[in-house]
């Protein structure tokens, strides 16, 4: 299972394959829900998880 989030926003999905995660990105990225668009995503802690 996978749970693609965007600041108060969650798909939940079966596969990484599915065509709803693209519609979603396509929506929420640098959407009107981010509190500040434009922002670099730097700083973080921890590392991702790449599997």
């Amino acid at each position: 299972p996978i749970t693609v989030t965007a600041w108060g926003k969650q798909l939940n999905v079966d596969s990484a394959t599915d065509a709803r995660i693209a519609k979603f990105i396509s929506k929420y990225m640098q959407g009107p829900q981010t509190p500040e668009p434009g922002a670099a995503c730097t700083g973080g802690t921890g590392t991702p998880n790449g599997s």
